[in-house]
């Protein structure tokens, strides 16, 4: 009984023709998949050739090689299709090997190097030096030094000088607008005396004059 459990398990479900399901479908899709590029690759290149000779102009001499490899491989892929035996992983690695092959994919070492050289072009050169640029001397070294240092905390003699420059400062501008406030007023009120002086002249019979009454109408249409 053990021995034709043990037999059972090396055969597999003989209900899915002594392969699990899923190795079927997976070896199944592998080879759609090979045979689908094959087709594509066959047609492209059949299209190609065909223009080149309705143009007049020369044929690789990859046409033959490409026509006589096409049967081989696709026959190759019927062969592995219609085989049964072989475990899981070697059916899965022979399906990639050959979808590289025929896809024309490179190696990995060589797709490895490929990436590695378009990443180091892609990093950013670094730049040098200007000949005509000259390096910092030691006096602009010793400013930069001490700029970058942290300040020291005021002391109370410092904190209270600074408060009382500040109102000092404070006092200054404020005494300077009102004496900028006190000369504008003083203007106006000139402006205004001179202006009532001359509104109230009249000529020799008492009749006021009309010419500083006209003025005063056209200065206020301006503003």
């Amino acid at each position: 009984m053990a021995q034709e459990k043990n037999q059972h398990k090396r055969q597999g479900n003989s209900f899915y023709g002594g392969r699990p399901r899923h190795t079927q479908n997976r070896h199944k899709a592998k080879l759609d998949e090979i045979k689908k590029s094959l087709t594509h690759r066959s047609n492209v290149k059949r299209n190609y050739f065909k223009m080149l000779k309705k143009e007049g102009l020369s044929i690789p001499e990859r046409e033959s090689k490409f026509s006589e490899d096409k049967p081989e491989a696709a026959e190759k892929a019927e062969d592995e299709s219609d085989d049964e035996e072989g475990s899981e992983e070697g059916t899965e690695d022979s399906a990639e090997e050959q979808g590289g092959f025929f896809e024309g994919e490179a190696s990995g070492s060589e797709a490895e190097a490929d990436d590695l050289e378009d990443e180091e072009e892609e990093k950013p050169k670094r730049r040098k030096p200007l000949p005509d640029q000259q390096a910092p001397t030691k006096q602009q070294l010793r400013e930069m030094h001490e700029s970058q240092k942290p300040r020291k905390p005021m002391n109370f003699k410092e904190r209270a000088a600074l408060a009382k420059e500040r109102k000092q400062k404070a006092r200054e501008e404020r005494e300077a607008l009102i004496q900028k406030n006190k000369e504008d007023r003083e203007r106006k009120l000139k402006k205004r005396a001179k202006l009532t002086k001359q509104m109230t002249k009249t000529t020799r019979s008492g009749q006021p004059l009309m010419t500083p009454r006209i003025n005063k109408i056209l200065d206020q249409l301006k503003q």
